[in-house]
């Protein structure tokens, strides 16, 4: 379906500009695991190696030696050239007595998705490739919209790993990145009333969501729709989903049900998820009535 079908009555006459500084800045910080610049990633990587290096009272020579590698690896990685491979990192927890710490800083840097669904894994993968993405939650927030708390919350509900919930966190806020880029994907975002009452955390992290799903819909490129309480039609009520369509046309979608989801390029399931999605448009608030809807739970 062509991508301007979904624009129709999705552009308000009175958007404000969409912040991308600001949301940008809220997390420039927080290297770990936050869609960190491979430079600053294997920068970070070399300083921590240099440090223990030179502590652990070893020249480059001595501590390639001790690993079985050249001198000139050890140099390309304390000066950002090239990135660690993990099973290097083992070693250098072994040689270095680190007990972990390069390989747990290795999946922080650059693995910030270990742990994640396979399924999730090849998504992520699609997702930054998208040229247009649209989506249905009848639960949740969809995650390119979630807030740090909410996601966090979210997260910590049981079905990861106490562990990985910070990980999992900061990827999914990395995710939000693609947003801020002059290429970024057309999003069509369509979720029930229900998802603004649920109370997540409570009154304070839902006021901080609300706030953050009003100015999602100020971006050009996103069109975030409620279907309200009264809406007549059953479709979608048994599973959320989100299509992703890629610049060439490929599309693919992944369905969520019974707290399993599969991804597929499947035409006739593609099919009919478009046409699962014209169904409840049809339903839908219009851009500026949803807006509206959020901003009285704000009030």
């Amino acid at each position: 379906m062509d991508s301007a079908v979904f624009l129709k009555n999705c552009t308000p006459t009175d958007a404000v500009p969409w912040d991308a500084g600001r949301i940008r800045n809220r997390f420039r910080n927080s290297w770990i695991g936050s869609g960190v610049d491979a430079r600053e990633a294997t920068a970070k990587f070399g300083a921590e190696l240099r440090y223990h290096r030179r502590r652990a009272g070893l020249s480059q020579e001595a501590l390639a030696a001790r690993l079985r590698i050249s001198q000139g690896q050890i140099s390309k990685l304390e000066l950002a050239l090239r990135k660690p491979p993990r099973d290097l990192c083992g070693a250098l927890d072994r040689v270095l007595a680190q007990q972990g710490h390069f390989i747990d800083l290795h999946d922080r840097l650059f693995e910030p998705r270990r742990g994640a669904d396979e399924w999730f894994l090849s998504y992520l993968d699609l997702e930054p490739r998208a040229s247009v993405i649209r989506s249905w939650d009848l639960a949740l927030v969809p995650g390119l919209f979630q807030t740090e708390e909410y996601a966090r919350l979210i997260f910590t509900g049981g079905l990861v790993k106490r562990h990985e919930i910070e990980d999992r966190v900061n990827a999914r806020l990395a995710r939000q990145e693609i947003l801020e880029r002059e290429d970024c994907p057309e999003v069509y975002a369509l979720i029930d009333e229900g998802v603004l009452y649920r109370p997540i955390g409570g009154p304070a992290v839902m006021l901080g969501q609300l706030k953050r799903l009003v100015e999602a819909n100020r971006h050009p490129a996103v069109c975030l729709q409620v279907v309200p309480y009264g809406a007549q039609t059953t479709t979608g009520l048994t599973s959320g989903f989100v299509m992703v369509q890629l610049p060439d046309g490929t599309a693919y979608v992944s369905v969520e049900s019974a707290g399993a989801s599969t991804l597929s390029s499947d035409h006739e399931l593609i099919q009919q998820s478009v046409a699962r999605l014209d169904r409840l448009r049809t339903e839908a608030l219009n851009r500026i009535q949803s807006t509206n809807l959020i901003e009285e739970g704000i009030k």
